[in-house]
């Protein structure tokens, strides 16, 4: 598995129809090693898009 391959495949307009969000939630496992993070303001992205702009901690990214 390489960097843009799907992980599922769905049908977004049948789960729309059925009421359901599309919404998608970010999780970040690693907190700790993060300094900051800034959402990109866009309201739908597409695949490809950036969604966050992740900055590591002074230590996190001298071990990078």
């Amino acid at each position: 598995m390489k960097a843009g391959d799907p992980l599922v495949d769905i049908d977004i307009d049948q789960i729309t129809r059925a009421g359901y969000s599309i919404v998608t939630p970010v999780v970040i496992t690693n907190a700790s090693s993060v300094g900051q993070v800034q959402a990109v303001d866009q309201k739908a992205v597409m695949a490809g898009d950036p969604v966050l702009i992740v900055k590591l901690n002074a230590e996190s990214a001298a071990a990078v």
